[in-house]
């Protein structure tokens, strides 16, 4: 096992206040919670996936997929830490800006620390496809 410096309950209380400023766009708040080379990396398959780079790129991130969806809802179903990582488990509510259709994403999303600070986020979708075929309806 990997010793980390940072407790369980630290991890945990980044992501959670990660997840709280992001609810009320607290951009400053959130960039003090990255790494100054924080990197999210979306998968290939998702219409806005890709990777980015910096502390603000998490606005360019939430930009491109506001492009897709409308009226956003976001619950945390759980946090779980260990070995210097956490997983948030999240259900993004989200309407199609294409078709109208409702969806209830699940997501498990890795964040990667060094030290106190997140340095990689990686989203992983539940059902990428239905992601993929919504964004190709005419």
């Amino acid at each position: 096992m990997i010793e980390h410096p940072i407790s369980d309950a630290r991890l945990r209380q980044v992501v959670q206040t990660l997840y709280d400023a992001t609810a009320i766009g607290d951009s400053d708040q959130v960039r003090s919670l990255l790494t100054d080379d924080f990197q999210l990396k979306g998968a290939p398959s998702l219409p806005y996936g890709g990777i980015y780079n910096g502390k603000d790129c998490l606005a360019e991130v939430f930009a491109n997929v506001m492009t897709f969806w409308d009226a956003p809802t976001l619950q945390v179903d759980g946090i779980t830490v260990g070995d210097g990582n956490a997983f948030g488990i999240v259900r993004l509510g989200v309407t199609s800006r294409r078709t109208g259709q409702r969806f209830d994403l699940e997501i498990a999303e890795r964040f990667r620390f060094r030290g106190e600070k997140i340095d990689q986020i990686m989203p992983y979708y539940f059902d990428s496809h239905a992601v993929w075929a919504d964004a190709q309806a005419e």
